[in-house]
């Protein structure tokens, strides 16, 4: 029963008979594997130490994150870096309606500050550029989404679907960091999820 009604669900939404079958395939691996999952999970949530390098003579731990978009089913990504070291994240977002916003977090068992600064710009090399906003909104990008290439992966082209485009002004890494006054401090860490664009970033990150 409950097969049929998966089933039922993937062709009104015009799914095809192989979607269904890789769906059930797939649900089937899934579960057979959410043990392990879980495990996983668990193990990675486990307190691990910092590398020394990381930990001796640094004042706080600098992590710049292009593409900051938090997941719904995830807890603050950064929440357990609090516990090691005074920390600042500098995040860009830019569908983030809340943004430019500050989160001071401490830790309450060392008494270590940090702060995570969500910011709405939208980073690459500085130019104008088309975001296109799609169905699934963690799959927006700067580029049009390929619909036809995207048919060859299940449910991969409804979720990248563009419901809406925007002319945008992009920023270069180098200046957005500037106007934080982080030019000149070194970061630590670099992280980019900008479906298709790191490119752009990193060509905009010289310093």
């Amino acid at each position: 029963l409950d097969m049929r009604s998966a089933l039922a669900d993937i062709f009104t939404q015009d799914g095809t008979l192989h979607d269904g079958l890789r769906a059930m395939a797939l649900r089937g691996i899934s579960e057979q594997y959410t043990p392990h999952f879980v495990h996983a999970r668990a193990q990675m949530k486990k307190q691990m130490p910092l590398p020394d390098v990381i930990r001796s003579g640094v004042d706080r731990f600098t992590i710049v994150d292009v593409g900051a978009e938090p997941l719904a089913f995830e807890d603050h990504v950064y929440a357990p870096l609090t516990k090691f070291s005074p920390s600042l994240i500098i995040g860009f977002d830019p569908t983030d309606k809340k943004a430019p916003r500050v989160e001071k977090v401490k830790s309450t068992e060392v008494g270590l500050k940090s702060e995570v600064h969500i910011l709405p710009n939208f980073i690459g090399d500085g130019k104008p550029a088309t975001f296109h906003l799609a169905r699934k909104q963690p799959t927006s990008s700067l580029l049009e989404p390929n619909l036809q290439l995207a048919q060859n992966f299940s449910f991969l082209a409804p979720n990248i679907e563009t419901i809406e485009t925007s002319e945008v002004q992009t920023r270069t890494l180098d200046e957005a960091l500037a106007d934080q006054g982080l030019d000149e401090e070194p970061i630590d860490f670099l992280k980019i999820d900008v479906q298709g664009k790191t490119s752009d970033v990193l060509q905009g990150a010289e310093k």
